[in-house]
């Protein structure tokens, strides 16, 4: 393989994981968006429960 191809070659595969890191952090970032979205609503489920429990339970 001569230089050139080398060059190529690494240039390429940069390029590749450059991408490939570039779609984790969405990736990542969609997850963490999850996380906080299904956090959220237990909260609410949480709060909703204890005051249907606190006012409607007699």
């Amino acid at each position: 393989m001569s230089v050139s191809d080398q060059s190529t070659t690494l240039a390429s595969r940069q390029a590749i994981l450059s991408v490939f890191e570039a779609f984790r952090d969405e990736l990542d970032d969609g997850n963490d968006r999850r996380e906080r979205l299904i956090k959220v609503r237990l909260w609410q489920s949480w709060v909703l429960t204890a005051v249907h429990l606190t006012y409607f339970s007699w």
